[in-house]
């Protein structure tokens, strides 16, 4: 691997600072489109202005803001339609689509505006999960987390399945089998180490799974890894300590079984390394951003997503329609108890 020079790496760290003010700047721009002027709402008790249900103008903050957008900003409303739902979402559905596309009159250059019903809309949700995945923002943030998967797939499974080839091989060599000698040291290692190799299958299922849907829960397939690496380094260590303690006892052991366990702890010491190394990089990994983007935008919950091109964020139905009265159960409360924050 090339090594940078200095003056490369200055270079480079005055690029994320740039690129990283953007972003900062894009995204505040971004969410306050949702924010500022709710506080205007609260300060007239909750009232807006509207006309069969629809906001027929914007707050002179709003207004600002929306002019003042240096670059694109997309808008999506996921509210969901179908012939089974409650009156009352019709209404949620209107008052958002009549407020964005106020949004988009007002700046038409830099304001695009998109709803998608997530039960029928497959391909556009499809889409939209893509577009998010292709952020530069949460791309970034995911490198660390493919780097270790695919270290796992590249190098580390294919290490450890050689080790465990090459010990199960030698057990069987010593005369061992499930059959005749699991009872015998040996033979619970040959039992370990066979188990082992199914688990390895299993991890590498359940890894492909998580990072192969449209919005890949690295996080999810890095905790997983790190816990498989953290019980697999254990196991090793424990047959290298029992082992080694076996052999020094010798007791009904030939040469040859004693040599075996008395070199298992050296024979698994680099991979052990390895292990424990990746274990404390996965350790090291934060939770994305991403994937709490993805735990918001199920079918029914009625999110709006705000895109820039650099990041994403998703406001929620409850920061859009909190009730008006706190106290009150939400499973009894209708669009005439909740308050319109969406401005």
């Amino acid at each position: 691997m090339a090594v940078e020079t200095s003056t490369s790496r200055l270079q480079f760290k005055g690029r994320q600072w740039i690129i990283g003010a953007n972003v900062a700047l894009a995204t505040v721009l971004a969410i306050a489109l949702v924010g500022v002027v709710q506080w205007g709402a609260y300060q007239l008790g909750g009232k807006a202005d509207w006309t069969s249900s629809s906001v027929n103008s914007l707050s002179e903050g709003t207004r600002g803001l929306l002019d003042g957008l240096d670059q694109p900003v997309r808008i999506t409303s996921a509210y969901f339609q179908t012939d089974l739902e409650e009156e009352d979402q019709s209404k949620y559905r209107q008052a958002v689509a009549d407020l964005t596309s106020l949004y988009q009159i007002e700046n038409r250059s830099k304001m695009e505006i998109d709803s998608l019903n997530p039960l029928q809309d497959h391909a556009k949700r499809e889409t939209l999960l893509e577009r998010l995945r292709e952020k530069p923002k949460f791309q970034e943030q995911s490198a660390k987390h493919i780097e270790l998967l695919d270290a796992f797939r590249e190098e580390m499974l294919p290490e450890i399945t050689a080790l465990l080839d090459s010990e199960l091989d030698r057990i069987a060599g010593l005369g061992e089998s499930l059959g005749g000698g699991s009872g015998s040291i040996l033979g619970q290692i040959q039992l370990v180490l066979s188990n082992w190799q199914r688990e390895l299958g299993a991890t590498q299922q359940e890894i492909d799974g998580a990072v192969e849907g449209a919005l890949p829960r690295y996080s999810a397939a890095v905790n997983e890894l790190r816990s498989v690496y953290r019980e697999l380094s254990k196991t090793l260590k424990d047959i290298g300590t029992a082992g080694q303690q076996m052999a020094d006892r010798g007791k009904m052991l030939t040469t040859a079984q004693q040599t075996y366990l008395a070199e298992a702890e050296e024979r698994y010491q680099e991979l052990v390394k390895k292990l424990d190394e990746a274990v404390t990089g996965a350790s090291d990994l934060p939770r994305l951003d991403l994937e709490d983007i993805a735990g918001q935008l199920a079918p029914n919950a009625n999110p709006i997503i705000v895109e820039t091109e650099q990041d994403a964020k998703v406001v929620s139905f409850a920061e859009v329609w909190p009730p008006m009265d706190p106290a009150m159960p939400s499973s009894s409360m209708a669009f005439k108890d909740r308050a319109f924050r969406g401005e």
